[in-house]
C-alpha cells in the first residue's frame, strides 16, 4: 500500500480547482485545473472556441476561479491562430484580451500556473 507524502503539513496530492465558464464567450470548453498543497501552485489547461465578437486590446472575462485564486495578476500561455493574451487575475477571473480583430471560431488552448 502506498501512502500520502506529507511535508510539513503538507499534500503532495492535487485537488481540483473549479472553473466556471462564460458560455456566451467560450463554447466546446474542457479543462484540468489542479491545486497541489505542498507548491502552494494551481496548474491549469484549457481548451475552447471563441464564441463572441471581440475587440483587440480589450480585456474580455471568459472564466470564474472557484477557489485557490492567485495571490498577483499572472500571465497565461495561449495557442491561437491568432494572437491574444490571457490573465489570471486576483480578482478570480480568467481573462483573454485578443491583439488582433476577428478572433471569434477559433479554437484557444490556454495553459500556466499560479501561487495561491
Amino acid at each position: 500500500t502506498c501512502s500520502t507524502l506529507t511535508v510539513d503539513g503538507k499534500s503532495a496530492t492535487p485537488t481540483a480547482v473549479s472553473l466556471t465558464v462564460d458560455q456566451s464567450r467560450l463554447k466546446n470548453f474542457s479543462y484540468t485545473a489542479l491545486y497541489y498543497p505542498m507548491l502552494g501552485m494551481v496548474f491549469v489547461r484549457i481548451y475552447g472556441t471563441i464564441n463572441a465578437a471581440m475587440n483587440a486590446g480589450y480585456d474580455y472575462d471568459l472564466l470564474t476561479i472557484g477557489s485557490r485564486v492567485p495571490n498577483s495578476n499572472v500571465a497565461l500561455a495561449v495557442v491561437c491562430s491568432k494572437n491574444a493574451n490571457a490573465l489570471a487575475k486576483t480578482n478570480g477571473k480568467i481573462i483573454i484580451k485578443p491583439l488582433e480583430a476577428g478572433i471569434q471560431n477559433y479554437d484557444v488552448y490556454i495553459s500556466g500556473f499560479w501561487f495561491v
